[in-house]
């Protein structure tokens, strides 16, 4: 199972998430905080309480302030490049994120592909 490691802009780790589903550059799975979490945890229980409560103005003042502190992702491999990550959500032990538009490599192959699907996928 791929991990995905999150970091803010000092480099701080912030968890990883063990990668269930990537599909169209979205990863989600099971989320596990490291320290520096505490920073963010307060953000992200604000954000379930808005959405679960349905208060969706609140909702989208919580994502744009979560868009702001531009967390990235380091991919499995943990050779490429750190990408932003867009429309992070993180709730509880899940998490789902999707990698920016504006860090994505050039070609549009997922990032850390085994030899044998990235073979496939360019047939």
């Amino acid at each position: 199972m791929d991990t995905w490691t999150l970091i803010d802009t000092d480099g701080l780790k912030i968890g990883v998430v063990q990668c269930f589903r990537y599909e169209s550059w979205r990863v989600s799975g099971r989320f596990m905080p490291d320290l520096g979490y505490s920073r963010y945890q307060r953000l992200f229980a604000d954000l379930e309480y808005a959405a679960n409560e349905q208060l969706f103005t609140h909702v989208d003042d919580l994502e744009r302030s979560i868009a702001a502190l531009r967390i990235r992702a380091v991919g499995p491999s943990g050779e490429d490049d750190p990408q932003r990550v867009a429309n992070l959500q993180i709730m509880r032990d899940w998490c789902q994120f999707q990698i920016s538009s504006m860090t994505r490599p050039a070609v549009e192959q997922p990032l850390a592909l085994p030899s044998t699907e990235s073979k496939v996928s360019a047939r």
